[in-house]
């Protein structure tokens, strides 16, 4: 057995190194880059033997230096980089004098910002044994690899140069206020203080409010907060610095921690919105638990933005906290009771009663689309929970009970079991009536 899993590593190494992209292969694009602990991961954690041209460093780094044409650059890290790849940033080098293309789709999570290039210089030979005949050996061995080259021209460095960390080495490398779309968690301060002179920046995904408060008024024309923590003040803030050029929207809070602190409504957002974001044609926002009124009344209220023809509904049910059978009743039919809570399952003749519900309560311009996500829709799902994707969109040329579809629900069948704590139970069918309990 012991063989066995010794030669299959061996052939996920192999073929990982194959595939991936070197200067003689054709120059792409866009880069996909996904780096993890696992060499043989692919984008899709379901599919873990797939294998992708960009999953490590250096041959990201290799085509960024050689494609004058990149144009999109996405790149996540996960789990532990200690042996797989040997850094959690790019290998920039420390000298300066690279130069990337100008990239104008930039996507970065997990990156480690802030390194400081010169610990990876050797400024002289390592002793890591005690003895003397070691240490000598270490020495030869330091030689050997040509460690000297990197000390001495690192000696001939200035003290600015020394001191940069790896994001200013990639601010001098690479145009960073020609980028139209970017999706960060946070950044360094050396990073906010060049984009806060761009004025190419039209998307913005981000947690890091000192950037979005410190970007040039009214720039943005969409702009998402995702697993943030929920401020009225902040984004009261966030809304006068940006609002007056939004079209899109998306505003999604991580309610994992402290859940207590997103119950009830979104009055106070809803306003913010209709006051400041006037031009916001689409909207993806959470729905709360409201145990003071239907969810439904809140979906009526967020209709109330006049300019508003799309809409993203995230209702995570299956959250920490738990939902009450009349909640549940009040958006659809069919829900699953498990340890903890009570799980809806929206099917197309539900949604299509929510969907035309919020289409006679809409005010201002005609509510086109709505997407319902119900459950977890996290990257952690594992098919542990039910959840649901379905899509609404009024179509003149479709009839009106097609105007729903299920795209995505687990279980596929209301009776199922999920697992030996959880079963999904079909409910007796009965008439739908918007806004009772």
């Amino acid at each position: 057995m012991r063989l066995y899993t010794h030669l299959f590593f061996l052939f996920s190494i192999l073929s990982t190194a194959l595939a991936l992209w070197d200067s003689k292969d054709p120059c792409p694009t866009s880069i996909e880059a996904k780096i993890d602990a696992d060499p043989s991961r692919s984008l899709d954690d379901r599919y873990p033997y797939e294998v992708t041209p960009f999953t490590t460093w250096d041959s990201v780094h290799s085509a960024l230096t050689t494609c004058p044409n990149i144009s999109t650059l996405n790149i996540g890290i996960y789990g532990s980089c200690s042996t797989w790849p040997d850094r959690m940033n790019l290998p920039l080098s420390p000298f300066g004098g690279e130069k990337y293309p100008d990239i104008k789709s930039l996507k970065v999570e997990g990156y480690q910002w802030e390194t400081w290039q010169h610990e990876e210089i050797w400024k002289g030979p390592k002793c890591l044994a005690p003895g003397k005949l070691e240490c000598f050996m270490d020495t030869l061995y330091w030689v050997y690899k040509g460690h000297w080259i990197s000390w001495l021209g690192w000696r001939t460095q200035s003290k600015e140069q020394c001191e940069k960390t790896n994001a200013e080495l990639w601010l001098d490398a690479m145009n960073w206020t020609r980028i139209e779309e970017l999706s960060v968690d946070t950044v360094p301060e050396s990073v906010r203080k060049v984009l806060s002179q761009s004025r190419a920046l039209r998307s913005l995904n981000t947690t890091d409010s000192e950037l979005i408060l410190g970007l040039p008024k009214n720039t943005l024309t969409h702009l998402s907060l995702v697993n943030g923590e929920r401020d009225t003040v902040l984004f009261e803030d966030i809304l006068n610095q940006q609002g007056g050029s939004l079209e899109s929207l998306e505003m999604r809070w991580n309610t994992e921690h402290h859940p207590w602190r997103y119950d009830g409504d979104l009055d106070d957002e809803i306003q913010m919105i209709r006051k400041s974001a006037k031009q916001v044609r689409h909207l993806s926002i959470n729905i709360f638990r409201n145990a003071s009124s239907s969810p439904l009344e809140t979906l009526g209220k967020i209709v109330s933005i006049p300019t508003l023809r799309e809409a993203d509904f995230w209702i995570d049910i299956l959250g920490p906290r738990e939902w009450s059978y009349k909640e549940l009743r009040a958006l659809g039919e069919q829900h699953a009771e498990a340890e903890g809570g009570r799980y809806l399952f929206l099917n197309k003749k539900d949604a299509l009663n929510i969907f035309n519900y919020m289409r006679d309560k809409k005010q201002g311009q005609e509510l086109e689309r709505a997407t319902f996500w119900i459950g977890d829709w996290t990257r952690s799902w594992l098919w542990e929970t039910p959840r649901a994707h379905v899509k609404c969109e009024a179509k003149a040329d479709v009839d009106m009970e097609d105007w729903c579809v299920v795209d995505d629900q687990w279980p596929h069948y209301p009776m199922f079991v999920l697992t030996p704590r959880v079963e999904a139970l079909e409910i007796m069918d009965t008439d739908f009536r918007c806004g009772t309990t």
